[in-house]
């Protein structure tokens, strides 16, 4: 156990014994003692606090002793790569190349419908811009307003019944010849990566397949011709520019469908092309998609209702939803954007009309290629076990902690794979699972059951007694796998929900809590983050392996030791600093460890900071905050992390104070201001989550505790229970506040005009006996006192109490 004082940082990173001549010479008036008497101590801060020397300052000797508790992590880390796996993103799959384009035994009746309609040219596919996915999905929800002047058959048809429940739309299609050889599709592989693939109608009334296109102004252009119909059609909806008189019928594309297939001429934009194409381009049909769900076999998918004659496909009211799905490659980057589309899909429009939608390949080469069951499964577990993660990269530069966009992030958590869904969870392993989590994303739902049947399994086997112990804990096993992955990836979003999730679940099942607040106080087991810490420089990820850096430091109670040595040794600098020759030197060695990159901040120390009071007074205060912040919490709690998150804000260019709280937190010195404080800001919201809502910042949260819970029976309820046109009452029956600190100023009006519904004077007994104010930033703590009782003495004495706080600068900011 190291002493009880010791200076923080003086310079002794090596013992004389071990230090070369000339090492001594250059660092003598840096060890704490001048080798001139008359000289006084010189106590710096310098080479990144490698070590820490303890001084008895009784017997006015020095020693050096490094920390046993603590493993010295200020040295900038040379960064290690974790070692690759064996395949990228721009590696095949070749079992589906290879697979068979007849019907399996393990294809689904979706797959062998999709197969058969391609067949037979009675299915037209669209690739679709990787950009565009967002837009295209969202237009079978909600119809486009009408461009022209004039409405015509084109416009959009919005969800009329329970049969045509989606909007339906026109579009370009193209119609491949029989089994999708010999065509290419629109767009390159690159920006339109997967496509999707529609049926059309088999059943007409009255009429043919050609008079129904006719009427409904279906159009439809040769391989090969450019009919750009979004510049070709007029206010009226008329064909302009030639466009009408090239179009040619269904039966005439079938025709050289066949002939492009069978013959050794192909007609190509109406000209005949000696000894053919080996691949002949696309050709267009102008096609209204929608307003019916997902058909398969003439039933619909969601509901089970036939749809082969009334209220089927149709030209005129739509063909329905996608009925597969589709990429023109095997990379694996290519199949892992098709597996999330699906995700997307379901994410867009109901699960029950995309869920198990087929997959397939289509090339001009192979045909269509079904990527069944079997075959996903085995590509589950490359990507679980030999693929080397990745984000979509479309929008990975727009999702990192410094820049995310909201809509890129919306679609990256559309894209989360779901664990529970095809069988992923009986096909992979329990790693597996957490690896694919890790590195792809898996949404939430699936992410929380997949720890608690890990931890289910672990009590069946052993009894929770182990986990309880601080022993062998399966979540933690499982977090590692999927940190790994994730930091593979570089994925911050996903890294961070992993944290947040794991403390979710193990909190919820050591069910450590507190009696009197019911809140889950203690951070969750530690992980190791040593060997993922030297593989990583991106900001986001060391904002999250720093925030478990931070929550290992709180559960292994180290964050109190170093705290308490590095108020001893701000202390000491204070005491040293009277003699203006102490400063100087104090300046000129950060000059020297910030040109070594020793300490991390973005400018130069300023001469003048030294000579003035400008830096003693910093190191006061600082000294100050941290002696109050070690008065006030627990070290232990979320309350901890809100106080040194508001010293942190506080902070302009700190140096000194900034690798004292990197030693404190247990991080090294490639964490700059700002990467502490999101560390900071994230293990509390860690903590907060933890907690299921029950947030001591949490003010809706102590009014249903403590304003309710002694008047559960009816007759003594009148009057407490807000009535049900509150814009608040919705908080009172989930058993979660919504509602936190930092929550409260931007819709303070609409709560202070909503608590008539409260007793005042019960309401202040409630706030005096669990002293919030002492949680709450004085303005807000006042205005709430001010709008239920308004002034008395006892709010002059709470406003005094939170006054005092105030200037201590450690009362509880808004993370």
């Amino acid at each position: 156990m190291p002493p009880n004082k010791g200076a923080f940082g003086i310079q002794a990173l090596q013992s004389d014994q071990n230090l070369s001549s000339t090492q001594r010479e250059s660092s003598q008036h840096f060890s704490g003692r001048s080798t001139r008497e008359n000289d006084r101590d010189v106590l710096v801060y310098h080479k990144s606090a490698r070590e820490i020397v303890f001084r008895n300052t009784d017997q006015g000797a020095t020693t050096s002793t490094e920390l046993s508790y603590h493993e010295s992590k200020h040295e900038y880390p040379a960064i290690q790569p974790l070692p690759g796996l064996l395949f990228g993103p721009a590696d095949t799959f070749p079992p589906l190349a290879e697979s068979s384009s007849m019907p399996q035994d393990d294809w689904t009746n979706a797959e062998c419908d999709v197969v058969q309609l391609l067949q037979e040219e009675q299915a037209v596919v669209k690739t679709i811009k990787n950009a565009d996915w967002a837009s295209f999905l969202d237009r079978f929800k909600t119809p486009q307003k009408a461009k022209r002047r004039y409405l015509d058959s084109h416009v959009d048809i919005p969800p009329q019944n329970n049969v045509f429940c989606f909007n339906s739309f026109v579009t370009s299609t193209t119609l491949l010849p029989e089994s999708g050889k010999k065509m290419r599709c629109f767009g390159s592989t690159k920006d339109y990566t997967v496509g999707v693939v529609f049926a059309l109608p088999k059943h007409f009334v009255n009429e043919n397949e050609e008079d129904a296109a006719l009427r409904t102004h279906t159009w439809s252009w040769p391989s090969g011709y450019s009919a750009k119909t979004e510049f070709n059609i007029d206010s009226r909806g008329e064909l302009i520019n030639g466009r009408k008189e090239a179009l040619v019928p269904f039966c005439g594309l079938r025709r050289q469908n066949h002939s492009y297939i069978h013959d050794d001429d192909h007609e190509i934009a109406g000209k005949l092309i000696k000894g053919g194409l080996s691949c002949v381009p696309y050709n267009e049909v102008y096609l209204r998609i929608g307003g019916l769900g997902r058909i398969v076999n003439d039933v619909d998918f969601a509901t089970g209702k036939d749809r082969r004659e009334e209220n089927g496909r149709s030209f005129e009211s739509g063909v329905g939803l996608p009925i597969a799905l589709f990429v023109r490659s095997t990379c694996a980057s290519d199949l892992v954007a098709m597996i999330r589309t699906r995700s997307r899909m379901c994410s867009h429009l109901h699960r029950s009309h995309a869920e198990g939608i087929p997959l397939l390949l289509i090339t001009p080469d192979l045909g269509v290629k079904v990527f069944s069951r079997r075959l996903f499964d085995q590509f589950l577990h490359i990507m679980a076990n030999d693929l080397n993660s990745f984000q979509n990269p479309s929008i990975a530069h727009r999702t990192t902690v410094d820049r995310t966009c909201e809509d890129s992030l919306k679609q990256k958590s559309e894209e989360l794979i779901n664990l529970d869904a095809d069988n992923i969870r009986q096909v992979l392993s329990l790693e597996e699972c957490a690896r694919l989590a890790g590195g792809f994303g898996a949404t939430n739902n699936s992410l929380v059951t997949l720890f608690m049947d890990s931890v289910r399994h672990e009590i069946c086997a052993q009894g929770s007694k182990d986990m309880r112990n601080g022993q062998y804990n399966p979540l933690q096993h499982l977090l590692q796998e999927a940190l790994t992955s994730a930091v593979r990836a570089g994925d911050y979003h996903i890294s961070r929900q992993l944290l947040i999730y794991y403390t979710t679940v193990i909190s919820k099942t050591l069910a450590r809590k507190d009696a009197e607040t019911h809140l889950f106080s203690l951070p969750p087991p530690p992980i190791d983050t040593h060997t993922l810490l030297s593989a990583t420089n991106s900001p986001g990820l060391l904002t999250v392996l720093g925030a478990a850096e931070i929550l290992k430091g709180m559960y292994h109670h180290t964050v109190k030791i170093r705290l308490e040595e590095a108020i001893v040794a701000v202390d000491e600098w204070i005491e040293q600093s009277e003699s203006v020759r102490f400063r100087v030197a104090s300046w000129r060695e950060q000059l020297v460890a910030q040109a070594k990159l020793h300490i991390n901040t973005a400018d130069e120390s300023h001469f003048m900071a030294f000579i003035s009071d400008k830096a003693i007074l910093n190191r006061k205060k600082f000294s100050q905050q941290l002696s109050d912040l070690v008065a006030a919490t627990e070290l232990e709690d979320v309350a901890f992390l809100q106080c040194l998150s508001a010293i942190l804000s506080g902070m302009n260019q700190p140096c000194l104070r900034l690798e004292i709280l990197q030693f404190v937190l247990g991080l090294d010195n490639r964490y700059s201001l700002s990467h502490l404080i999101r560390s900071v800001e994230l293990a509390a919201t860690v903590l907060l989550e933890a907690g299921d809502g029950e947030n001591p910042n949490s003010l809706f949260e102590f009014l249903k505790r403590k304003s309710l819970a002694k008047h559960k029976k009816a007759e003594n309820a009148e009057g407490e229970i807000p009535p049900s046109d509150s814009p608040w009452s919705h908080f009172w029956g989930t058993g979660r506040a919504v509602a936190i600190v930092e929550e409260i100023p931007l819709a303070w009006n609409d709560f202070c005009s909503n608590l008539s519904w409260l007793k005042p004077k019960r309401l202040l007994n409630n706030v005096k006996s669990t002293n919030i104010i002492a949680h709450l930033p004085r303005a807000l703590s006042t205005s709430l006192l001010s709008e239920l009782v308004g002034k008395d003495e006892e709010l002059t004495k709470m406003e005094n109490e939170a006054e005092k706080q105030e200037n201590s600068d450690v009362y509880m900011k808004p993370i």
